[in-house]
């Protein structure tokens, strides 16, 4: 897609009337973030205080009800992440969908009033096809890539707080080649 603000308006213009369900998808993706956070820090949990305590109890007779308890919690958080998965998914298709049928109306439309001479001097069968694929682009980038991005962007910024939280001595010498390798 070019530099064009027109080009970007244009595009935007198929997203507006479904905003509301995007902002359902960005709260599932906010949601689907936390959860990809939580998973390691809940694994940290496990191997950092939950097994020391356990073996500690080990000769007074194990108290199980705190791994209990944890494997219940890991358990909601997977099912929870199952969820979500699913709501955005859903979402995402709907308004792919969406923006697919606006867009092959329009299209549609538009081909009624071209002129007769245009469908002379081209192959219906060819005109068909271009039709069909550059609308499957089309959608393509304004439901699955901008999904993606936003997705990604976000578990970029929540990983990098949480590592920032962590230790962030040792997350800006992690850090610290990244611009070497943008070069």
């Amino acid at each position: 897609m070019p530099n064009n603000p027109g080009t970007f308006r244009r595009h935007w213009r198929y997203l507006k009337p479904y905003w509301l369900l995007q902002v359902a998808t960005f709260v599932a993706m906010m949601v689907l973030a936390a959860i990809a956070l939580a998973l390691p820090a809940s694994v940290q949990y496990m191997i950092d205080d939950l097994i020391p305590r356990l073996i500690e109890a080990s000769g007074n007779g194990i108290d199980w009800v705190p791994a209990f308890w944890f494997g219940i919690f890991l358990t909601g958080l997977y099912f929870s992440r199952v969820i979500f998965m699913l709501i955005q998914d859903y979402l995402a298709t709907r308004i792919g969908a969406s923006i697919l049928v606006d867009i092959r109306s329009e299209l549609f439309e538009h081909l009624e009033k071209v002129s007769f001479r245009f469908y002379q001097q081209r192959q219906m069968g060819e005109v068909i096809s271009r039709v069909m694929s550059d609308v499957t682009r089309v959608q393509n980038l304004l439901a699955v890539t901008v999904l993606t991005f936003t997705h990604s962007c976000i578990l970029l910024v929540g990983i990098l707080a949480y590592l920032l939280f962590v230790n962030w001595k040792m997350t800006l010498v992690a850090l610290a080649p990244v611009p070497l390798t943008i070069l």
